[in-house]
């Protein structure tokens, strides 16, 4: 494997490694905010855990605009590998 090569499946590689970690951490903020949310509706909510739904609502907002760049990176680099 060429060094060009190497370097394209290296980044490659760290695109998907990137789109699953958000993906990840999109899940995990989206059962945070969930219990949160439940305490909010019964009205069990802290300060503390308000501030950290509000936070988790933020991160995951834009955790998902991101995660969308990545995908469509990857997109575009699948089609432009394809379509020389």
């Amino acid at each position: 494997m060429d060094s060009y090569s190497y370097i394209h499946f290296l980044s490659k590689t760290m695109a998907i490694d990137s789109i699953l970690a958000h993906q990840q951490e999109i899940t995990r903020l989206n059962q945070s905010i969930e219990q949160l949310k439940a305490r909010l509706e019964n009205n069990l909510i802290n300060d503390d855990e308000y501030k950290q739904l509000v936070m988790d609502c933020g991160r995951c907002v834009v955790l998902g605009f991101e995660l969308n760049v990545l995908q469509r990176e990857q997109n575009r680099r699948r089609t432009a590998s394809t379509n020389p």
